[in-house]
Order: structure tokens, then sequence, then C-alpha cells
């Protein structure tokens, strides 16, 4: 593997552009079921959004966030699993 200098502007360059969109590809908000509610988190920061009695509820704002922000929704399930997930680009 030939090693790149990012000292170089133009390799500096494509690496954080490179760097920004895998970050990016990652980030969205999750529906995630906690005590027989059902949590929207943000990622990367794992931070709880916004607490729901039903998961339908939860769906629907979590997918009204991702729209704004242009991100992922992912809906997991009771076991952890990824029941769903729609990107919004």
């Amino acid at each position: 593997m030939a090693k790149i200098k990012l000292s170089d502007p133009k390799n500096h360059d494509k690496v954080m552009a490179a760097l920004r969109e895998v970050k990016a590809e990652n980030r969205g908000f999750h529906v995630i079921p906690s005590r027989n509610r059902w949590v929207v988190v943000s990622d990367p920061s794992a931070r709880a959004r916004k607490i729901f009695d039903d998961k339908d509820g939860a769906i629907e704002h979590a997918k009204q966030l991702a729209r704004a922000n242009h991100l992922k929704m992912i809906v997991h399930g009771k076991d952890g699993s990824v029941e769903q997930e729609e990107k919004y680009r």
C-alpha cells in the first residue's frame, strides 16, 4: 500500500472529505425499546431525544427528524436487531 502524505493539501482534502462522508453515512436516529417504552436516540451521540409509550409514535418522530436532517432512521426490535432502515438524503 502506498503512503499518502497528508501535508499535501490535495491529499489532505481528499482524505478529510472521505472521512466526512463515512461519518455522515453512519449518522441517524434510532428507535429502540427501553423499559416497556420506545426511545428515539440520535446517533452517534446516543442522546435520548424523546420517549414514547408506543412504537408507531416513536417511528413517526424519528422519520420527521431524519427527513429534516437528511439522515437515516433505524428501527430496532426488542432483541436489538434492525427491523427497518430508511435513508433521507
